[in-house]
């Protein structure tokens, strides 16, 4: 499960892994192998831009390091435009790391319209966009045609590609994050307003709004906000 992705590496690392951070990431790649983790994080770190196999590679690191918050926090950076063979071995990874820390799951690990739209790069997306207006316009050519079903045919095609569209953008909007360590929840964006509660580790949220060093967030229908600090990290 937590093994570094060296075969795929060999012909595509070039697209997934930044050039000027190749050599760290080789390095890192070498050190993980070795069993010598906090090292092979310093490696990865030193990449500017990382890419979902760095991400995922960090990932396993804190993992085998037992620092299984922070685990997930990376493998879930590396859901990224992964493909669903990818998304399903981050799933397994970051249940097990769940199971670490007995951390009870609501719902699904990834959600069906994550794996639907996983692997649909900007410029793919891009393309579904123009093509739906294309369809759009020709089955307004078919109809002062009378050519009913044709139109049916077109709209059809045209509904689910704008379904499509729609799923990618709310997918990649999105803004998530999650607790590294306990935080505590308040009314508004000061620790002078009411307490709403705590966030354990590992626990995941929505992001709605940022405020100065506040995050207004939403999890399990409920909404609070949360000092941004070190015990919470963006995904």
């Amino acid at each position: 499960m937590r093994y570094i992705l060296c075969i795929i590496i060999c012909f595509i690392s070039t697209m997934i892994v930044p050039s000027n951070g190749y050599t760290a990431f080789l390095k890192g790649n070498s050190l993980y192998q070795e069993k010598e983790y906090r090292e092979a994080l310093q490696s990865y770190n030193l990449i500017n831009k990382k890419g979902r196999a760095t991400w995922y590679n960090m990932g396993s690191c804190y993992f085998s390091l037992k620092k299984y918050p922070r685990a997930i926090a990376c493998w879930r950076k590396a859901q990224k435009n992964a493909s669903y063979k990818e998304l399903s071995r981050i799933e397994k990874n970051i249940t097990q790391a769940y199971e670490k820390l007995d951390h009870k799951i609501s719902g699904p690990i990834i959600s069906f319209t994550e794996k639907m739209v996983s692997g649909i790069s900007l410029g793919t997306l891009q393309m579904m966009f123009l093509l739906f207006w294309f369809t759009f316009f020709i089955s307004l050519y078919w109809l002062k045609r009378k050519r009913k079903l044709v139109c049916v045919v077109l709209l059809f095609i045209n509904c689910f590609l704008f379904l499509f569209v729609l799923s990618k953008y709310s997918v990649t909007m999105k803004q998530k994050g999650i607790v590294l360590e306990s935080v505590d929840i308040f009314v508004g964006p000061d620790t002078h307003y009411y307490k709403l509660g705590t966030l354990q580790p590992a626990d995941e949220f929505e992001v709605l709004k940022t405020q100065k060093k506040w995050y207004k967030i939403k999890r399990a229908q409920k909404i609070g906000w949360a000092l941004a600090a070190d015990n919470i990290e963006i995904i």
